[in-house]
């Protein structure tokens, strides 16, 4: 985990570094499949930048996140992680061995904003909201095409938030496998239903 020679990137993809998150993700390929990896190297901030100001950082495209057992603090920004889909295209999103903390009020680690998404917490992801009611894992957009796979970690939205909230119809499934935790006031709000 010690990179000196490399003090000031913060993630890479293979042996190209990067300075901020959302320029690794904007440089990963392939777009097919899970896309490409990016690799946490330290502790990462949201710096945001967006039209929408709550918006830490965007993804549209297919991309795989190894933290590395690294965090990902979202700041001061209340949305987080948004995903959207890749045009006409599925954006498959995998987060895998890292930590995802918000703790803004409303906070959300990880937000989804379209329709065509797969999203995969692969292992050792941690989503941590403790503001007033908080929603680490939000799932929303305009559709009901969003598939999400919880393998493992934990989603803990403290005593007054929501673990995972959905607010359209989750297609498919929403599929939490062996060893995962998920609590708050309530694990669970499906606004939306599920689908199968």
């Amino acid at each position: 985990k010690d990179v000196p020679e490399y003090a000031d990137a913060h993630n890479r993809i293979g042996d190209t570094y990067y300075a901020t998150l959302a320029e690794a993700i904007a440089a990963s390929t392939p777009e097919t499949g899970w896309g490409g990896e990016v690799t946490l190297l330290k502790d990462v901030t949201l710096e945001g930048g967006y039209a929408d100001a709550g918006e830490g950082l965007r993804i549209e495209k297919s991309v795989t996140i190894n933290g590395g057992g690294y965090t990902i603090d979202c700041g001061n920004f209340t949305k987080g992680i948004r995903i959207y889909q890749n045009g006409d295209l599925a954006s498959n999103v995998m987060f895998k061995h890292v930590n995802i903390v918000n703790n803004n009020n409303q906070g959300r680690c990880i937000d989804t904003r379209s329709a065509k998404i797969n999203l995969m917490l692969n292992g050792g992801v941690n989503l941590t909201a403790h503001g007033t009611n908080s929603q680490p894992l939000t799932i929303g957009g305009s559709e009901a095409m969003t598939k999400v796979t919880i393998s493992g970690g934990t989603i803990d939205a403290g005593t007054s938030g929501y673990a995972v909230i959905c607010f359209v119809p989750v297609t498919g499934h929403i599929n939490v496998q062996s060893n995962a935790v998920i609590k708050g006031l309530a694990a669970f709000y499906l606004k939306g239903g599920v689908t199968k």
